[in-house]
């Protein structure tokens, strides 16, 4: 009878432990890997490059543009990213603004505890297996580019490299 009782107490004891999640500090994660079969093998590290960034305004103008163009250079896939709108100060475009080809998309958003942009690129691939994704930290830094001869005509853009890679993940958007 005693054994018994010991049987099924070890028995529930490492059923528990085997169904618990992993705990790290306070938290509990758990981790479930289910690859999906038939799917093509994603890109091993992918780097977005980034070419001809530009976030600015226009002479005599309210209207503020971000353009860029992208590469995957796991696929070698690349697109042009460019949205206006009218603004004060440097325009936050929301995270999934879409470009011209390729299922790239982006999101230039302004965080206002850390005064800067957290700029982040997309690429959704061809049959929704998995998407590449990077981010990086753009820093409020205004340059002026002033027009002399028409003050008015003086505009601000954001002072920051034109050209820059990102490097990026990618996950399965697949569950089983």
């Amino acid at each position: 009878m005693q054994l018994t009782a010991i049987i099924i107490s070890l028995s529930s004891l490492a059923a528990s432990i085997q169904a618990a999640p992993a705990t790290y500090g306070n938290t509990q994660t758990e981790i479930q890997l289910t690859p999906y079969v038939g799917a093509p093998p994603p890109p091993k590290n992918p780097t977005l490059s980034i070419t001809d960034f530009s976030n600015s305004g226009k002479p005599n103008s309210a209207m503020k543009t971000i353009s860029f163009n992208v590469k995957n250079s796991a696929t070698g896939q690349s697109a042009k990213c460019s949205a206006s709108k009218i603004s004060a100060g440097f325009p936050s475009m929301h995270y999934y603004t879409k470009c011209d080809s390729n299922g790239f998309g982006f999101g230039f958003e302004w965080i206002a505890n850390e005064k800067g942009f957290l700029f982040t690129v997309s690429q959704k691939h061809p049959g929704g297996l998995y998407i590449t994704s990077g981010s990086t930290w753009v820093a409020n830094k205004a340059k002026t580019q002033e027009n002399k001869a028409n003050p008015s005509g003086s505009y601000k853009s954001l002072d920051h490299a034109k050209d820059f890679d990102i490097r990026a993940n990618w996950w399965s958007s697949l569950h089983q």
